[in-house]
């Protein structure tokens, strides 16, 4: 095993399996563990480790990262803290200003837009917006699931499509295949989506 320190303005390395990268720009290749401290982290690989910069962006993380803009790629798992979060598959917590997961998130979300494509889990934000499956709890201004929704929505405004569901907000509104006098409601709505559970 060994270890490597780098300090430097453009740090890159591939042969070494732990070590600390310390710069204005830091490019890891390292198969294992990895702490970058710069303005630029970036790895085109997977990373295991800590990056706090500025900009992070890995193809495959499992840990954390911090600063103003977090990616990853292909494949998130644990912590993303910074204004912009995203990534494409993401599992743990994101809390940052905008949480973006193009495909699938399981865990965390907590910012002020927080926007999945499938989500399982908890969206906490002034906006959340699940563009198909959302399974969990969505607590915001503006809460929205227009495909299908499993789970308890709490806000000012909720909208949800099928599925089986509470809403606990100053307006609800339901989709689906409902008269249009239940689509509607203050205060209170909910589903019960009998076909999902013939399936």
């Amino acid at each position: 095993m060994s270890l490597d320190l780098m300090l430097g303005f453009n740090n890159k390395q591939e042969a070494s399996k732990y070590g600390v990268q310390l710069g204005f720009r830091n490019d890891s290749s390292y198969p294992d563990h990895v702490l970058q401290l710069g303005l630029l982290n970036t790895s085109d690989h997977e990373f295991k480790g800590v990056q706090t910069g500025f900009m992070n962006g890995v193809e495959k993380m499992y840990g954390l990262q911090a600063g103003f803009s977090n990616f990853a790629a292909k494949k998130g798992v644990g912590v993303q803290l910074g204004i912009i979060n995203g990534g494409e598959h993401s599992r743990g917590f994101q809390l940052g200003g905008f949480n973006l997961v193009t495909e699938s998130y399981a865990g965390f979300q907590m910012g002020a837009v927080n926007y999945a494509q499938e989500a399982s889990g908890v969206q906490a934000g002034l906006v959340n917006y699940v563009k198909e499956e959302m399974n969990g709890l969505q607590m915001g201004a503006l809460n929205l699931a227009p495909d299908e929704f499993n789970g308890v929505q709490i806000g000012v405004i909720c909208h949800a499509g099928k599925g089986n569901y509470m809403q606990l907000g100053l307006l609800t509104f339901r989709g689906g295949d409902r008269p249009w006098y239940n689509r509607v409601s203050p205060l209170v709505g909910f589903s019960s989506n009998e076909e999902k559970e013939k399936k």
